[in-house]
């Protein structure tokens, strides 16, 4: 028989257990009074208590209980709780590692939370099921790994429609398309938004269905779709319930500015444009370099070259402070990940010699993708410099084009007025010698900013003629290559999928060089990849050993290469000759 206090309480806990989901802050409420006495509560309702409050605290962003109390809820259910309870208590331990920022050991919760689920028993809870796979799938998207994401949230939308949410179910689909757009499948991208948007409105949802076309509203803009792009924006603007006066009520859509002033460019409105790309201003980071980016791109219509390079510059400097952050985050996971690795390998430190060796590989590998990642931001700044260098040089140049035509129209006009004035026999000579000077004067004003115009694209052409084989020697899969090569993985360096970057990222940098040894001249395979490796500076000895063949077999080939693409017998000459191929203005 239960005593008095001990059926209250378990009534309370009951109740509060049967509100969660539709009140969780009146379910905390009486969860908070029994807390004076939990202690003296039966091991079993203790822990149910615990269970309880750490589930309303997790609905309602408060901390949740320690990790201590929630280990000690695993441990329990592990010996004496159903499937759900066992899945309940490790899913709720995940949440506190990851209200903690340890990504790597609520991942290893939720893992083990999802494999206590009996999917089979038509008890079990699929709400919790599926809330787990939404953690499951923010954690690998934001580890970058958007393929492992993408599944986390197909399992997210199956069982929440097992659950009965269809709402969920429908999330679960759209929750898909920011890594599959992360991943470039702009076809996907488009696919499941018109799923999505389908099923929102067949449930009666019309204003979810309009605020899915967000991302789809920019794949129209880039393709110049503005048709498509304007019936968008109209069924958003006119259904989202968030837009109202020209303004958003929900500060999660703030990016909608962009488009609107990307549409309204694109139309020829720039004051309507100019107006939302300003809206943005007031922002944090991401949407101040779309306001930034916006403004660069308005100015330069109008070729206002002080306006284009001052929001230019702006808006590679807030692209810097993002990348850094990005950058950082970065380095924290993958430090966090070490840390759990260490933790785990600890446990058997004296017993097994060989996670000795686990370790040293693992804080190797930590310590590789820190510089890779300090060398990619390194490198991403030499980018921008030389990107806006170029950009200021171009401007300047198309400046003093403008100018010169100024220039040639207002000399046009003085040399129309001075041959009038000469017809005229009655002309006074002080005014023809005037205008004579007039005249001279602007002759030579020509003269001195034709002669700027000339230095100004002199060198912009050379930095471009410089730019397509720097780009190509600084790429991400040479610099990767080269990282590769010189580490201790280095036996798997080269593969087929590198070779596809490789010959993508020449024919990015340098097309006609492509066009030349792949279509040109005829040319085996191991033969392009060798002028291709010649040309990024690698030496005969690290492409022996890249192409997996022998130094005398790439001696051979240079030669051969040579005299098929140069006509000249030895290989003396072929370095300097691809070079100089290469570094023709056509190539760029």
């Amino acid at each position: 028989m239960l005593s008095c206090s001990e059926r209250k309480h378990l009534t309370s806990l009951e109740y509060a257990d049967s509100i969660m989901e539709s009140v969780p802050d009146s379910a905390y409420h009486i969860l908070n009074s029994l807390s004076d006495s939990v202690e003296q509560f039966v091991i079993k309702d203790r822990m149910m208590y615990y269970t309880l409050l750490a589930d309303a605290c997790n609905k309602l962003y408060k901390p949740l209980p320690s990790d201590t109390i929630l280990n000690e809820v695993v441990d329990y259910y592990d010996s004496y709780g159903s499937a759900n309870q066992k899945m309940k208590s490790r899913y709720l331990l995940g949440c506190y590692y990851r209200d903690n920022n340890d990504a790597p050991l609520a991942l290893k919760q939720y893992q083990e939370a999802v494999e206590c689920a009996d999917t089979l028993d038509s008890k079990c809870d699929f709400v919790t099921l599926f809330s787990i796979y939404g953690q499951i799938a923010e954690l690998f998207y934001l580890q970058y790994l958007e393929e492992k994401a993408i599944d986390a949230y197909k399992k997210y939308s199956h069982y929440a429609l097992k659950s009965g949410n269809i709402y969920n179910s429908i999330r679960g689909i759209e929750f898909q398309i920011q890594p599959y757009s992360l991943l470039k499948d702009t076809v996907k991208v488009l696919e499941l938004t018109d799923s999505v948007h389908r099923l929102f409105m067949k449930n009666n949802m019309p204003d979810k269905a309009s605020r899915i076309y967000t991302r789809a509203i920019f794949i129209a803009l880039e393709r110049k779709d503005l048709k498509n792009a304007k019936r968008m924006m109209d069924e958003f603007d006119s259904n989202s319930g968030i837009y109202v006066n020209d303004s958003l009520t929900d500060k999660r859509y703030t990016r909608y500015y962009y488009a609107k002033g990307l549409y309204y460019l694109n139309v020829g409105e720039k004051d309507s444009a100019e107006f939302f790309f300003r809206r943005l201003l007031s922002s944090d980071n991401k949407n101040k370099y779309d306001a930034y980016d916006g403004l660069t791109r308005l100015y330069r219509s109008e070729s206002n070259i002080d306006s284009t390079l001052k929001y230019s510059a702006l808006r590679d400097d807030v692209y810097e402070d993002i990348f850094s952050g990005m950058q950082a985050d970065a380095v924290r996971q993958v430090s966090a990940m070490y840390d759990y690795e260490k933790l785990e390998h600890q446990k058997d430190i004296y017993l097994l010699e060989s996670d000795k060796s686990k370790l040293i590989l693992w804080i190797g590998l930590s310590v590789f993708l820190i510089l890779l990642l300090s060398a990619s931001i390194g490198f991403i700044i030499f980018r921008k410099n030389k990107k806006r260098e170029t950009e200021i040089l171009r401007m300047r140049f198309i400046n003093t084009l403008v100018s010169l035509d100024k220039l040639k129209s207002e000399l046009n006009n003085l040399t129309f007025a001075y041959n009038e004035l000469e017809r005229n026999s009655l002309s006074d000579k002080e005014k023809l010698s005037d205008f004579e000077n007039k005249i001279k004067a602007k002759q030579d004003e020509i003269e001195y900013i034709e002669k700027i115009a000339s230095e100004y694209k002199n060198k912009y052409n050379n930095i471009i003629q410089g730019s397509g084989l720097d780009r190509f020697r600084e790429s991400s899969v040479i610099q990767s290559i080269r990282i590769m090569y010189n580490s201790p993985s280095a036996d798997t360096i080269f593969i087929k999928n590198e070779e596809k970057k490789i010959y993508k990222e020449l024919k990015s940098s340098l097309p006609v060089f492509y066009h030349k040894i792949t279509v040109d001249i005829n040319l085996s395979n191991q033969e392009k990849l060798t002028a291709i490796l010649i040309l990024a500076d690698f030496s005969t000895k690290e492409i022996a050993y890249i192409l997996k063949t022998s130094i005398s077999r790439i001696s051979n080939i240079k030669s051969s290469l040579n005299y098929k693409l140069f006509g000249e017998e030895s290989s003396r000459k072929l370095s300097e000759n691809l070079k100089r191929t290469a570094s023709d203005v056509n190539c760029m």
